[in-house]
């Protein structure tokens, strides 16, 4: 699987310079064309990232390709998508880049219908503010400069799904991930008053498992499901998609059983104005 995602990534990176090529322009001239950026141009040229389907095609049209080249560029991007990985090591993910990865989850929310999240030592990506994404992406240095810009603004575009209704989310977090303080206390302030903003729109659910909820669920990990047809399992070393059908049952059923411990609507309120107040308190020190 994995010798066969590598050769379609070549074949596309190939083919992408071949249009370039073929249409005498730089870097910066196809990226203007296109509505990208350079790096973005170069890093699908060397194969470090890659386009979707959609993205490929509008590519290829914008350097002038004909029809059935356009429908190429498209098919390989989409065959692409359908080999990757299930269980993606970090270093593959930091060395192809981070924000391409956040857009294979765009792709994966932007299908599903009800998109559940339980993150028990961050903020869910999809609450989370430009500068708390910053902070997550940039910690041990590990993504720094353009890439760092471009992981940041992929989880940006991805929070646009929550300005529709066409989809359900129900997004829990432990109190200790809002008490883990990201760069500063005037941070999590913002941070906070973000996850307020978000809980009030109507087909959002937001949850607060509060530190003194007496509990005998222990997850030993964060995870995001899709429907009921796939599990994302982020750790600190790899990533998997998980399609299984009883892996996915154990999942919506812890994810069911956090969900009866959760803070929600006025208790949610009072729960994210406590936390909110103590860290005002010291922002005044």
């Amino acid at each position: 699987m994995a010798d066969e995602e590598e050769q379609l990534r070549t074949t596309l990176a190939r083919l992408l310079r071949q249009l370039r090529s073929d249409a005498g322009i730089t870097g910066v001239a196809a990226g203007e064309r296109a509505g990208i950026s350079q790096p973005m141009v170069s890093r699908w040229e060397r194969g470090r990232n890659a386009p979707d389907p959609a993205q490929a095609q509008s590519y290829a049209a914008a350097l002038g390709a004909d029809p059935e080249t356009q429908a190429e560029v498209a098919r390989l991007a989409s065959e692409l998508d359908a080999v990757r990985e299930q269980n993606i090591p970090s270093r593959l993910v930091l060395s192809r880049g981070a924000a391409d990865f956040q857009r294979r989850m765009g792709r994966l929310e932007e299908g599903s219908q009800h998109i559940r999240t339980f993150t028990p030592t961050v903020v869910p990506g999809l609450l989370q503010t430009e500068e708390y994404a910053r902070a997550v992406f940039g910690a041990g240095g590990l993504i720094t400069g353009r890439d760092l810009d471009d992981a940041v603004e992929a989880r940006m575009e991805r929070q646009l799904l929550l300005r529709g209704d066409q989809r359900r989310f129900t997004l829990l977090v432990s109190e200790g991930a809002l008490r883990w303080v990201a760069l500063s206390p005037e941070v999590m302030v913002r941070q906070l008053d973000r996850i307020s903003e978000v809980a009030k729109l109507p087909h959002v659910s937001v949850g607060v498992i509060d530190w003194t909820t007496p509990s005998t669920v222990f997850p030993m990990h964060g995870w995001d499901l899709y429907d009921d047809r796939a599990a994302v399992v982020g750790t600190e070393t790899a990533t998997a998609l998980i399609t299984d059908r009883r892996d996915l049952e154990q999942y919506e059923k812890l994810f069911v059983d956090l969900a009866t411990l959760a803070s929600t609507g006025t208790e949610l309120s009072r729960s994210l104005d406590r936390i909110r107040a103590d860290y005002s308190a010291l922002t005044r020190r």
